[in-house]
């Protein structure tokens, strides 16, 4: 069963799965947050999901989920890593900054755009390398596929699935 909700949705729909006694694969079609592993605990075990970002729990050592763990706890009020949408904001602030820099010193609409535009694996730390161009406004189109085993989600694969055939590896740690 594939379940593409909010981490609310998920942690109900699980609960409510196991209290009616229900035993089927669960696949998670939307990134798991650490409050929905929390709650849920072993009920998680066996199910997969699909993430276009890399799960912090998978790999807590990849550089790029270090940096990202250490700007969301040097500048967030409340602290929370929680949020699975974090990682989206924080790869988008780090190619705006990127193209502003590439767009020069007084960028405008045009330069910036051509500075977006122009940008060839830009590398996040937390995706596959991104690239744009005049034509290719989508990113990446990439997902790291995981199982959730004893607490921990593990990849199923050494390196990301990409639906434009590249085959970029995952990041060790």
């Amino acid at each position: 069963m594939a379940l593409a909700l909010d981490p609310g949705g998920i942690i109900r729909a699980i609960t409510a799965m196991h209290r009616q006694g229900w035993d089927v694969p669960v696949a998670l079609m939307t990134p798991s947050d650490l409050n929905t592993e929390e709650a849920l605990g072993e009920l998680l075990d066996g199910a997969t999901m699909g993430s276009g970002y890399l799960n912090p729990s998978a790999h807590p050592e990849a550089p790029g989920v270090r940096a990202w763990l250490g700007v969301v706890r040097k500048y967030s009020a409340r602290r929370d890593i929680t949020d699975p949408y974090c990682q989206q904001a924080y790869v988008s602030a780090l190619l705006m900054v990127e193209a502003l820099k590439r767009a020069g010193p007084r960028p405008t609409r045009e330069s910036f755009l051509r500075a977006l535009e122009g940008m060839r694996s830009f590398e996040s730390g937390l995706r596959p390398p991104i690239s744009f161009s005049g034509r290719q406004h989508e990113p990446v189109a990439c997902a790291e596929y995981l199982v959730r085993e004893e607490g921990r989600w593990r990849p199923l694969h050494p390196r990301w699935i990409c639906v434009d055939g590249s085959d970029p590896s995952l990041p060790q740690g």
